[in-house]
Formats: C-alpha cells, structure tokens, sequence
C-alpha cells in the first residue's frame, strides 16, 4: 500500500513539475497583437539624444572583452563609443554619422574609415543591424516587420505576452511584459537560407522625463551564432540642453595615417580592458 502511495506521489510530482503554472495575466487579458504592439511602443521614451557611460561586454569567438564607454547617439542614425583603459583614459573612437563610420585607435596611433554598412559595423560590433536599426535596439525597439501576419498567446512558462509576427522577412517573436507592456525578449528567425537567428532581451526599464516621456532601457543583451553584446548604462542623460551635436564631427590630430575599409575588412576587435 505504501508503495502505491509513493508511486501515485512520485507522478503527481512529475507531473506537477512538467507543467508550468498558470500565470495570472488579469482578468482581461490583452486579445489584439497589433494593439499591444503598438502600446508597448507608446510606453516607451523617444528621445533625440542619449549621452552617458555604459559598460559594454563582447563575446565573439576569440573570447570575451569588455570596457567602459562613454556613449552618445542621436536619432536617427548617429553613434559615438569612445573605449575607456581601466584608468579611465581613450583607447580608441568608433563614430557612425551620415552614412561614414570612422575608427580611430588612439593606442595604434592609426584611423579607419569607410562606409556605414552593415556589414562593415559587425566587425567592429557583434550586432548585424544598420546604423538606424542599433540606434533603435539600445531605445527599445527591435525591428519588426510592419503588415505582416500577427498572432497572440499567453505565454504562461514565460510569464508574458508572446507575439508572433510571421512576413517575408522571417518569423519574429516578441514576449511583453503584462505589467509594464514594454518588450522582454525578441527573437527573429530569418526566411533566407544561410541567415543566422538572433534575440535580444531588455531589462531594468527606467523612465525618462521630459518632452519625449516614457521608459528606457538599462540593459539590453544581444546574441547571434554564438557572439553577442551586453550593454549596461552606467549613466544617462536624455535630451540634454548641454549635448553638443558637433560630438560627431571627429576630426583627426595631424599625421594620423587614416586606412579605408573595403567591404570585407579584417575584424578589428575591442580593446580587451577592464573584463
């Protein structure tokens, strides 16, 4: 008899355990993908400008590598790193503006430059997005697929929203948050053959005051074909009266011999500091 009861026992805690528990999203949980879509996107700041110091680490197949950055980008496509020693001095400079990407490593005592593509950015980051696409990932806002196909499901192992987007460009999945509405996780699963799935997560969402109101995020993590981006703000000013636009205009001490970058370049890697 007691073995019956510690078998019956034994399953139901199998069982128990193989099912995740019901998550309680409400009494009226949300029912229209588009419309939650469009509401995590209104929860979110839009600002012009962010400049501050973030802590940026790099996983890419020759390992790991990791420094302080002080950061500033401006919508809709402009980005300054500037790569801190542990001392807190520049190692080197990467700016993308108006279609130019420059790097300029301070230590080697030489600058490169080329055109802002893609492919030429994920050289020098571990992200294979566009300027704009960065831009838009470090504010929130993954790219997703407008008109295509949307479906919705209460997610209750991951404790959130799922929509899936389902168009030409792939299948795309975006788990929400029920209590802020702002997104967790995006996954995209490319349609072409050959293309590599990437996701990115967001967490400690912080809001911002000011003309473009709203909530940011503080750290974001990126992961493709084993490389990935883990990027923490430190520090952070948004829409700043005191932020300087010509911050993106670099200009060059003289004799620094600049090396244009061809299509495919060899990968520059960050400095390794501070990891």
């Amino acid at each position: 008899m007691r073995a019956l009861l510690a078998g019956a026992l034994l399953s139901t805690l199998l069982l128990t355990s193989a099912c995740p528990r019901r998550f309680d999203f409400g009494p009226n949980p949300a029912d229209d993908a588009g419309e939650l879509l469009a509401a995590s996107r209104e929860r979110l700041a839009s600002p012009a400008t962010l400049q501050g110091e973030a802590k940026l680490r790099f996983q890419l197949p020759q390992g790991r590598f990791g420094a302080d950055h002080l950061v500033a980008l401006a919508v809709p496509d402009r980005l300054r790193l500037d790569t801190l020693s542990f001392f807190g001095s520049p190692l080197a400079v990467l700016m993308v503006r108006e279609g130019e990407l420059l790097l300029w490593d301070i230590e080697g005592g030489r600058a490169y430059r080329g055109s802002a593509t893609t492919e030429l950015l994920a050289t020098l980051l571990p992200v294979v997005l566009d300027p704009g696409e960065v831009v838009d990932l470090l504010l929130g806002r993954p790219p997703l697929e407008l008109g295509a196909k949307l479906s919705l499901r209460l997610d209750h192992e991951a404790r959130a929203y799922r929509v899936e987007v389902k168009g030409a460009a792939g299948v795309q999945r975006v788990w929400i948050d029920p209590e802020l509405g702002t997104i967790r996780r995006y996954r995209h699963e490319p349609a072409a053959e050959g293309e590599d799935a990437w996701e990115v997560s967001y967490e400690d969402y912080r809001p911002v005051a000011g003309e473009g109101s709203g909530l940011l995020p503080w750290t974001i993590r990126y992961e493709r074909a084993g490389t990935g981006l883990d990027w923490r703000w430190r520090s952070l000013e948004v829409d700043s009266a005191d932020f300087d636009p010509a911050i993106f205009e670099l200009a060059l001490p003289p004799g620094i011999p600049t090396v244009p970058l061809g299509p495919d370049p060899a990968i520059l890697l960050p400095p390794e500091v501070n990891e």
